[in-house]
């Protein structure tokens, strides 16, 4: 006899402590989460909701952060691995050791590479500096646009009144 399915209302919930650890996890998207739990986007919406999960968008924001964080981390060990190998090349030129011409190059090879990755991470950082000030003047363009027309206004409104 063939085995019947099981239609009760308790089978057919999903196991929504499964389903957060899924969304936690980020590893898929809204629609593979939904398709894998047998569960509409509204239904782990609602749940996202009742449960305070966090949103998927804040997160992406967060790694940004983190991002940038990690530009300053490598910047500062590329500073101090730069720092590093000049310091060594420094005391090989003083105690004057006898260095193949391979050497020469690799050194001079292994600069031109660090000092290269340095400038990079530099120029993204001033170029994320710069993106930033221009935003800010922006606001602060449009908060003196907006002052400026509120004053007009004012103006129009005494010109109204002092008619009446």
């Amino acid at each position: 006899m063939p085995k019947q399915k099981d239609t009760s209302p308790a089978a057919q919930l999903p196991d929504w402590a499964a389903v957060e650890t899924a969304y936690h996890q980020g590893g898929q998207t809204v629609i593979e989460l939904c398709a894998d739990f047998n569960i509409t986007r509204q239904q782990l919406y609602a749940a996202a909701k009742a449960g305070n999960w966090p949103k998927r968008r804040q997160r992406k924001q967060l790694k940004r952060t983190t991002s940038t964080d990690q530009s300053r981390n490598h910047r500062h060990t590329l500073k101090e691995a730069l720092e590093f190998i000049t310091m060594e090349l420094m005391q090989r030129l003083k105690a004057r050791t006898i260095e193949t011409s391979e050497d020469h190059d690799k050194d001079a090879r292994t600069l031109s590479s660090l000092v290269r990755s340095y400038e990079k991470l530099q120029q993204l950082d001033d170029t994320a500096r710069q993106t930033t000030l221009k935003e800010a003047n922006n606001k602060r363009a449009d908060i003196k646009d907006a002052d400026e027309e509120r004053r007009q206004i004012a103006a129009r409104l005494e010109k109204l009144i002092k008619g009446l």
